[in-house]
C-alpha cells in the first residue's frame, strides 16, 4: 500500500462538505431547469480531457505533511479519457485513524501537479487553486462515524440525567444513549470544476455569558463550540464547484436506548448541487429521501410496568429543492469573526425551499401526508428578514393513525403516571366509534392548506402580515394586517449610538419616541368561510353526543337535529344583541351579520381599516376617545365593517 498526498485528503473533505453545501452566486438558474435530466446526464457522461497529463503522485507525496493517512492499492493513467485513476483508496486523519473514508475507485481529471505541490509547500496560498476539472468516486464509505458522534451524545446524556436525577420514578431507568455503529455510503460522486480558495479563518477570543454562576457550560467550552462553527464556515468559504452530485446514498445507525437496541437507516437516491461558490447555492435538490427508525419506548416507572415496547417510524420525501441561497458573505464574516457592515443591506439570502410529497408512517400505518411545502426566505435587509412566506398544501392527517400512535406511547406509562396526565380509561375503545363518525362525513383524513407571510420594507418601514388556514370541504379562516413601522436606519442609529452621554435608558427612551412618531396602524381584517363545515360540524356534534348516551348534560345534543343545533347557536348570538345595542348601537348590525353567517353559511369578513392611519398614541388613547365621540364617529374613524356574503 502507498501513502498519498494531502490534496487527496482535501478532496475527501470536499466530498463530505458537498453534502451540506457550499455554493456559487452567479446568476439564478432558470425556472425551466430540468434537474432530473441534468443530473441523470451528469451520471452517465463519459468525461474526456484531450492531451491531458497524469497526476504526479510521487511529487504530491513528497510535498504533503504528515497530518493525513492516505493509502491506495494502485494508480494508473487513462490516456483516452485523461483521468488519473486510483483504486481502494482510504483517507484518515493521523490522530484519529479509526475515522475515515474509503473509496473503491477515484478518478481525477485536470489536476495541476505543480500548483498543488506549491500550495502544499505554503506557496501561492493567497491565490485560488483550481484543484481539478472533474472528480469521480465510486463506492465511497464514511466509517467510524459512531466514534465521531459519541462525544455529542455523551454531552446529551449528562444533560438528560441531570434533569431526571430528582425524579424518584426514573431513578432505576437507564436514560443513556450510545452509538454502536454509524456508516454512510455513496454509490457514486461527481464534482466538476473544483476550486480551493485561500483560508480567511481568524478565531475570535471573547468572553461569553458561559462560565458564570450556575452556568451549565464553561467559557472555554463555549469558545470551543464557537471556534468549531468558525472553522466550518471557513471551509465553506474556501470551496467552489460547478456541480456536485452524490448518487445512491445509504446510511445505517445502530444505537442503544434505555438498554435496548435502536436503529435508524435510510436512503437518498440523489443529492445534487448546481453553481456552488463559497457559501452561495444556485440550486440544490435531494431525490427520494427515505429513512426509518426502530426505537424502544421505556416505561416511566419499572416497578409498575416492566415491559419495554418498540415502535417503527418511517418517513419518505419525494423531492426537496433549494434555490438562490446566498451565504458567501456570511461564511466569510463568521470565519473572520467580524460583524457585517450595517450599510451592506443586501448581505444574505436563505433562498426558496420546496419540499414535495412527504409521507410519515407509524408501525406501517400512515400518520400524515404533506403534499407540498414552500418556504421563501430570499429577502433580507442586512441580517433582518424582509420577507418570510410559508405555504403548505394538501396536508392530510390520518386521525386513526395518530390515535394508535398515542396509544402505543401511553401504554408505556405506569398507571399512576397515566392518571396524573389525565388519561381516561376506555379512550382507545371509543376511538373506533369516533373514527366511524369522521368517516361518515369524510373527515377521517382531513386535507389542510396553510399560508403565512410577513413582509417588512427596511427603507420605508411598510409592513404586512397574513395568515390563511383552510380545511378542504369544511372551512377556511384568515387574517391580514398592515402597518408602518420604523425604518432600519432610524432604528439602528439609536441602537448603535455610542455617544458618551447616551446610556441604555436614553436609548430606550429614544426608541419609544421613535415608535410613537413612526408607527401607523393601517388595517386588521379577519375572515371566515363556510365550505360545508357548518353542515358537517353540527351533524357530527349530534353523532358524537350519541356516543355518550348516559351523559345527561349533553342530552339536548342527542335529541336535537343538526338544523336545530345550528339555529340555537345563531339565536344565542342574538340574545345579547339588544343589550349590546344600548351600549353601542352599531353592534346590532354586526351581531346580526354573524348570526346570519351561522344560519346561511357563506363568508363573514370583519375589518378595521381607518381612512387615516392611526398613530401609536392614537391607538393607546382609544379608550379615552370612546368617551368623547359618538359610536358612529368611532366606527368612521376606525373604519370598522362587518360584512356577511351568503
Amino acid at each position: 500500500m502507498v501513502r498519498f498526498g494531502k490534496v487527496m485528503a482535501t478532496t475527501v473533505a470536499v466530498l463530505s462538505i458537498g453534502i451540506t453545501g457550499c455554493q456559487k452566486k452567479d446568476t439564478p438558474l432558470s425556472k425551466a431547469f430540468d434537474a432530473d435530466r441534468y443530473f441523470s446526464d451528469l451520471k452517465t457522461e463519459k468525461f474526456v480531457i484531450k492531451k491531458a497529463k497524469a497526476l504526479d503522485v510521487d511529487a504530491i507525496i513528497a510535498a504533503q505533511p504528515d497530518s493525513w493517512l492516505v493509502e491506495y492499492a494502485s494508480t494508473s493513467f487513462d490516456a483516452t479519457s485523461g483521468a488519473t485513476i486510483l483504486t481502494d483508496v482510504t483517507f484518515a486523519a493521523a490522530n484519529k485513524p479509526e475515522i475515515g473514508v474509503s473509496i473503491k475507485e477515484l478518478s481525477i481529471w485536470g489536476a495541476d501537479t505543480t500548483a498543488i505541490v506549491n500550495r502544499l509547500q505554503g506557496k501561492q496560498k493567497n491565490q485560488a487553486l483550481p484543484v481539478a476539472t472533474r472528480i469521480e468516486a465510486t463506492n465511497l464509505k464514511l466509517y467510524g462515524l459512531e466514534t465521531l458522534m459519541q462525544p455529542i451524545m455523551d454531552a446529551a446524556n449528562v444533560f438528560i440525567i441531570d434533569i431526571a436525577k430528582d425524579d424518584p420514578a426514573m431513578s432505576d431507568i437507564d436514560l443513556t444513549t450510545s452509538f454502536d455503529s454509524y456508516e454512510f455510503t455513496m454509490g457514486k460522486i461527481i464534482i466538476n470544476d473544483f476550486v480551493l480558495y485561500p483560508s480567511v479563518l481568524k478565531l475570535i477570543d471573547m468572553p461569553t455569558n458561559a462560565g458564570k454562576a450556575n452556568a451549565e457550560i464553561s467559557n472555554e467550552e463555549m469558545m470551543e463550540i464557537i471556534h468549531w462553527f468558525q472553522k466550518g464556515a471557513n471551509i465553506n468559504s474556501m470551496i467552489s464547484y460547478r456541480d456536485f452530485a452524490a448518487y445512491d446514498n445509504v446510511f445505517d445507525m445502530a444505537m442503544t436506548q434505555y438498554g435496548k437496541p435502536a436503529k435508524i437507516s435510510g436512503t437518498i437516491a440523489l443529492t445534487g448541487y448546481k453553481e456552488m461558490h463559497r457559501g452561495d447555492i444556485g440550486y440544490m435538490v435531494t431525490k427520494n429521501f427515505s429513512y426509518g427508525m426502530t426505537m424502544p419506548i421505556s416505561p416511566l416507572n419499572k416497578t409498575e410496568n416492566t415491559s419495554t415496547q418498540s415502535i417503527e417510524m418511517n418517513t419518505t420525501t419525494e423531492q426537496s429543492e433549494y434555490k438562490d441561497i446566498r451565504l458567501a458573505k456570511a461564511m466569510d464574516h463568521f470565519a473572520r469573526g467580524v460583524m457585517p457592515d450595517r450599510t451592506d443591506t443586501d448581505f444574505m439570502s436563505l433562498g426558496i425551499w420546496t419540499i414535495e410529497n412527504t409521507i410519515s408512517e407509524f408501525n406501517g400505518e400512515k400518520l400524515y401526508n404533506l403534499g407540498s411545502t414552500t418556504f421563501d426566505l430570499s429577502q433580507f435587509y442586512w441580517l433582518i428578514p424582509e420577507k418570510i412566506d410559508i405555504h403548505l398544501e394538501n396536508i392530510k392527517y390520518n386521525i386513526a393513525g395518530f390515535a394508535n400512535y398515542m396509544e402505543a406511547n401511553l401504554s408505556a406509562l405506569s398507571p399512576s403516571d397515566a392518571e396524573a396526565l389525565g388519561i381516561y380509561d376506555g379512550l382507545s375503545e371509543k376511538m373506533e366509534e369516533i373514527i366511524k363518525v369522521l368517516e361518515k362525513y369524510d373527515m377521517e383524513e382531513p386535507s389542510i392548506d396553510f399560508d403565512f407571510g410577513i413582509k417588512w420594507d427596511g427603507v420605508t418601514g411598510e409592513s404586512a402580515i397574513n395568515y390563511d388556514l383552510g380545511i378542504d370541504n369544511f372551512t377556511r379562516y384568515g387574517m391580514k394586517a398592515r402597518a408602518k413601522l420604523p425604518s432600519y436606519d432610524a432604528t439602528l442609529d439609536i441602537l448603535t449610538d455610542k455617544s458618551k452621554d447616551v446610556d441604555e435608558e436614553a436609548k430606550k427612551a429614544a426608541l419609544d419616541a421613535l415608535f410613537r412618531e413612526t408607527v401607523k396602524f393601517k388595517e386588521y381584517t379577519v375572515y371566515f368561510k363556510d365550505e360545508g363545515g357548518f353542515d358537517k360540524g353540527f351533524a357530527m356534534v349530534k353523532d358524537f353526543a350519541e356516543l355518550a348516551p348516559d351523559n345527561d348534560r349533553i342530552a339536548f345534543l342527542r335529541f336535537s337535529t343538526p338544523e336545530q343545533l345550528r339555529e340555537m347557536v345563531a339565536s344565542g348570538l342574538m340574545l345579547g344583541a339588544t343589550a349590546a345595542q344600548k351600549e353601542f348601537p352599531p353592534a346590532m348590525a354586526y351581531i346580526q351579520s354573524a348570526a346570519n353567517f351561522i344560519r346561511e353559511g357563506g363568508e363573514l369578513t370583519i375589518s378595521v381599516v381607518p381612512p387615516i392611519p392611526l398613530s401609536a398614541d392614537e391607538l393607546q388613547s382609544l379608550d379615552e376617545l370612546t368617551q368623547t365621540i359618538t359610536p358612529d364617529e368611532i366606527i368612521k374613524k376606525l373604519g370598522v365593517s362587518v360584512v356577511h356574503k351568503p
